[in-house]
């Protein structure tokens, strides 16, 4: 018989829905923070994935902020009612305050979040051309090493054909040499046997 009760992860809005989402949301920031430098090398990428995690951490900073002095207001109202009277008039702009924060952030917040980001997307372009810099450096350096190399080799190689070139004209040359040698050896004692 299997157990049917849900577990605390299955039940939205318990301890451990909430641990799952929060880790699951980690993983994806980690993933968002490093998209796009994986080809970076690993100071490159920490000082991307800083830059980035500074903007961010700024955003929530300023969420903090307006949200506390939201609190804030809250608390003097409940200490002095008459003075809500007095300030009917501002209900307006309480209201405004409610209105999605994402509003509420672009228009005080998004110029320095966007400047964070700009220059998190700067730290990234910068690190990048450094990286393929790097990389064309290496790659000009290989290929004129293997240049060096094949050359070399080419060297050695026509050097050891010649050699054998040589070696091999100089063996002709003693096979050649033994074989009149043994030849006139052979005519002599065929001339002296005739004779005898």
């Amino acid at each position: 018989m299997t157990d049917t009760r849900p577990t605390p992860a299955m039940v939205p809005g318990t301890p451990g829905d909430t641990a799952s989402d929060t880790n699951s949301r980690i993983d994806d920031l980690r993933h968002r923070l490093a998209e796009g430098t994986e080809h970076l090398s690993e100071a490159a990428r920490a000082r991307v994935v800083a830059a980035r995690e500074r903007a961010i951490s700024a955003q929530r900073s300023a969420r903090r902020a307006m949200h506390d002095g939201s609190d804030a207001a809250t608390d003097l109202f409940d200490r002095q009612p008459l003075v809500i009277g007095a300030l009917a008039f501002a209900l307006g702009a309480a209201v405004a305050a409610l209105l999605p924060k994402t509003r509420t952030e672009n228009s005080y917040l998004g110029a320095q979040r966007d400047a964070l980001m700009d220059e998190a997307e700067r730290i990234f372009q910068e690190e990048s051309s450094r990286a393929r810099a790097a990389l064309d450096t290496a790659q000009t350096e290989m290929t004129s090493a293997a240049r060096d190399v094949t050359d070399t080799a080419a060297r050695a190689a026509r050097s050891a054909v010649d050699d054998a070139a040589e070696a091999a004209k100089d063996a002709a040359h003693e096979v050649e040499t033994k074989a009149r040698s043994s030849a006139k050896e052979v005519k002599a004692k065929t001339k002296s046997a005739a004779k005898h």
